[in-house]
């Protein structure tokens, strides 16, 4: 017996719920194909293990699940990947003043998590970036990082009143401005030569 996925089931995947317990485990393919307002899959590892044992299975891969179909013409489902991305770091180059780099974030309000003579995590709220002691000065003038935020204009009455530039050498500031690919950006060059956009989106008022 094969497992025909056609592509109503393919796109309800995963909107199916399963539920701790065999009685509401696996749940019929009409099931399926009206369930589409429910929660995402929360996990049916008993019945995926029953499914494994049971004569007459079929299964297919699909985004990351695998997808059973059995004997009797029910289906279930378990996860197959433990690929899930939990965090993206980037290694921001310091220039040739590492110890003027950590200060220069500590100002800004990042804190440092972690700190070694080559490298520190520095962190704000659950936003993290890797600050690397490495000097490169065509990377750092080519080097761009994007920081959204929710409230633009109090992100510059804080960095306005920092008066940066004055304190850094190389360091620039750049007002808020809307820009065509739809954000309104301060734009913050580090004492390396690294741009941030410090963004968010334009709203419709500003945008009309």
């Amino acid at each position: 017996m094969t497992c025909p996925l056609d592509g109503r089931l393919a796109q309800l995947v995963e909107h199916l719920v399963y539920t701790e317990g065999v009685g509401s485990s696996s749940l019929s393919a009409p099931t399926i194909l009206q369930d589409t307002h429910k929660r995402p899959v929360t996990g049916a590892f008993f019945m995926a293990r029953f499914c494994e044992r049971a004569h007459g299975l079929t299964a297919q891969a699909f985004g990351g699940f695998l997808v059973y179909r059995h004997f009797n013409g029910n289906f279930c489902m378990t996860a197959t990947s433990t690929l899930a991305i939990k965090e993206l770091m980037c290694f921001v180059p310091s220039g040739p003043d590492y110890a003027q780099a950590l200060r220069f974030y500590e100002e800004l309000g990042f804190s440092i998590a972690w700190e070694s003579p080559e490298l520190a995590i520095l962190q704000y709220g659950a936003h993290r970036f890797f600050l690397q002691n490495f000097t490169n000065v065509e990377l750092q003038q080519n080097y761009m990082m994007h920081l959204a935020v929710e409230d633009l204009d109090a992100w510059w009455e804080k960095l306005s009143a920092l008066n940066l530039p004055e304190k850094y050498a190389g360091v620039r500031l750049k007002p808020p401005q809307i820009y065509p690919w739809g954000m309104r950006e301060i734009h913050l060059i580090d004492p390396a030569g690294v741009l941030w956009h410090i963004a968010m989106p334009v709203t419709p008022a500003e945008d009309a």
